[in-house]
């Protein structure tokens, strides 16, 4: 026992006596020819190990530079891709048929409407329109919808899309009219702003890039009482949509 502690408490310090001489040899052509002449096979073993671990640290590397380049690139791609123009072309708008309009059951200027804007099932909308259009007029009538906001709760029900309407400045306001030979889902487009020339509408507008914010300054009726977007006509495959008697009325 007191010969095996002796050995362990000597290792340590046999290694530092070691150490200066390992130093000074370490790059000894001599020490290296006795060596191999010494241990040929564990010499042998070492390299080719030291090379195969080379080889993978270079090929892991490469890998790495390869993945990053390419991440890199899809970067610099998607920087260089330009932004699409934001205009009328964005908002999915479209003819629908009001089927039913009640009170709010929690709000008394709330309207709550099934509209069929040609799918499958109808949308349900809320619409701030109560003591602004009587609800009578809201009853199986057609009317231009934008579908492409997001959801959003009002008064603990998600209305699906929003009525679009003409504003005057004393608070007038009136539903926009489709012709009346329109179908529910038939779109709403601006000559010049085609989907077929500027690419289909969003799926779902992004509030945060405030796509609707930076059009409806654009959305005036015209001098004929026509829905206008930088003074061109709101139009469908059969005609205009229209104000019932407001020119110059803001469209929201």
């Amino acid at each position: 026992m007191v010969l095996l502690r002796c050995v362990r408490s000597f290792r340590p310090m046999s290694s530092q006596l070691m150490e200066p001489i390992r130093r000074k040899f370490a790059d000894s052509a001599e020490l290296t020819e006795l060596l191999h002449s010494a241990y040929p096979e564990s010499i042998k073993k070492g390299a080719a190990s030291g090379a195969k671990g080379g080889a993978a640290a270079a090929a892991a590397a490469e890998g790495g530079s390869a993945k990053a380049a390419s991440a890199k690139a899809a970067k610099q791609t998607a920087a260089k891709a330009p932004e699409r123009a934001v205009d009328f072309s964005r908002l999915d708008m479209r003819v629908g048929r009001i089927v039913t309009a009640t009170m709010h059951p929690e709000a008394d200027k709330l309207y709550l409407e099934t509209v069929d804007v040609g799918e499958a099932e109808p949308r349900t909308v809320v619409s701030g329109l109560a003591g602004k259009v009587p609800l009578e007029e809201m009853q199986d009538r057609l009317a231009v919808l934008l579908c492409n906001l997001k959801p959003a709760n009002m008064r603990g029900v998600k209305s699906h899309a929003m009525v679009m309407c003409a504003v005057g400045e004393d608070g007038t306001t009136e539903v926009l009219t489709p012709p009346a030979d329109c179908a529910p889902g038939d779109r709403v487009f601006v000559p010049g702003y085609e989907n077929e020339k500027c690419g289909a509408p969003d799926q779902v507008l992004n509030p945060k890039k405030k796509v609707y914010e930076q059009i409806q300054p654009d959305l005036k009726t015209l001098d004929d009482k026509t829905a206008g977007y930088k003074d061109l006509p709101w139009q469908t495959a059969k005609g205009p949509v229209v104000a019932q008697t407001l020119s110059g009325a803001v469209i929201r």
